[in-house]
This record gives structure tokens, sequence and C-alpha cells, in this order.
């Protein structure tokens, strides 16, 4: 069964495949695990919010800097919706948006 800890794996998979410049393999891994949460009913969650902005990391990395753009305005529209933008996941998104802003 999916389970939202196989979504945490998943997206654990991801970032370290980001960190190690695989950026195709990493949007792999976060579509997956973003598949699960919506399977599972936990898109509308922080986690979601913090999946999202690691698509959003893989596209500052290969330079698409407007789509990641969108990709955190997105984390953010969840952070909103449940209530979280008070939280250090939350600012991270916001420090990352400020980033592209230059570019």
């Amino acid at each position: 069964a999916l389970s939202d800890g196989m979504a945490e794996i998943l997206q654990s998979e991801g970032e370290l495949l980001r960190r190690r410049g695989e950026y195709g393999q990493s949007v792999k891994k976060y579509q997956e695990a973003m598949r699960i949460m919506t399977h599972t009913g936990s898109r509308a969650s922080p986690k979601a919010a913090t999946l999202v902005q690691g698509v959003g990391m893989v596209l500052v990395a290969i330079g698409r800097y407007s789509d990641a753009l969108t990709i955190y305005t997105i984390a953010m529209e969840i952070f909103e919706a449940t209530g979280t933008t008070a939280t250090p996941a939350a600012a991270t998104v916001l420090w990352n948006m400020g980033q592209l802003y230059g570019k």
C-alpha cells in the first residue's frame, strides 16, 4: 500500500540525487512522492510544500528560474493553506524566492 512514509523516502532520494547533480532522476523521485501524497490525501500538507520546494531547487540548478519561481509560489500557497507560513520550511521557500529576483 502507498504510504506517507514511502513518499518521505522518495523525497529523501530526490534530495540526494539533486545534491549529486542528477537532476532528471531527482525530479522523477519528487514526482513519484507527490503522486503518493496525492493518493493518500497528503498533498495539501506542509510536507507536500517542502516536496514542491525540492522540485524548485532542481529547476534553479538547471537554470529554469522562472519555472522555479512558479513552483516556489505553489509551495507558499500550500504553506498558506495549511496555516504554516511561520515555519523554518516556509522561510526557506521565501529565501529561495528572494534569491531568484536577481537572476
